[in-house]
């Protein structure tokens, strides 16, 4: 069996998680604190980094890497994982840092320290995201198909997190609003996703 060493809210672990579950792989999980790296996830990635998913044919050590495996594990062809590495390149490189202060800030500090100018410049930030998103929503209603692939797996943590945390705006993009609602009611989503985090999200849905 698969083991994958992951944290809960780590978008880059959630990811992978939400990949596993996709592509119907069945793994053990073992949540690690990162504070405190336990050894048999040294053994396997010395950097003490996680997601690292063990497999049969080694260990894989980088998110994108093990959405890789999973893509030609699910046989997705060229133009398929070519839109996957597309989505994914936009979730860590554009989403992630338009829209992370807003996040460490809300989890990380009282809210009588929170900067109001930082939380409405990742407010405009995330309206721009979506803006972009809307356009490459094609499939309707999913990213790349009519079921959840990863390439949706992408980006729904990015989507879960900001949520979570009082980003808003979705509503206004109909396609990412009917999107989204999809996401809530899969079981990859109910299976992959912290539950304080999954229950916060239905509330509001």
């Amino acid at each position: 069996m698969l083991t994958l060493f992951d944290k809960a809210e780590c978008p880059f672990c959630w990811k992978v998680r939400l990949g596993l579950a996709v592509s119907g792989l069945a793994y053990e999980r073992k949540p690690v604190d990162t504070s405190d790296k336990p050894a048999d996830l040294l053994a396997f990635n010395p950097l003490g980094k996680v997601p690292v998913l063990v497999t049969e044919e080694g260990v894989i050590a980088e998110s994108a890497e093990i959405l890789s495996w999973l893509g030609v594990f699910s046989g997705y062809d060229e133009k398929q994982q070519a839109s996957i590495q597309a989505l994914e390149w936009f979730s860590d490189k554009t989403i992630g840092p338009r829209i992370r202060d807003t996040i460490f800030m809300k989890r990380d500090l009282p809210e009588e320290q929170w900067d109001v100018s930082v939380l409405d410049a990742c407010q405009k930030n995330w309206r721009e995201t979506l803006e972009e998103l809307e356009v490459r929503c094609i499939a309707d209603p999913w990213f790349a198909g009519d079921q959840p692939t990863l390439a949706d797996c992408a980006l729904i943590p990015r989507f879960a997190l900001a949520s979570f945390y009082g980003l808003t705006g979705v509503e206004g993009f109909p396609r990412l609003k009917r999107w989204f609602d999809y996401v809530l009611r899969t079981t990859e989503m109910r299976a992959s996703t912290p539950e304080y985090i999954l229950s916060e999200l239905q509330r509001k849905d």
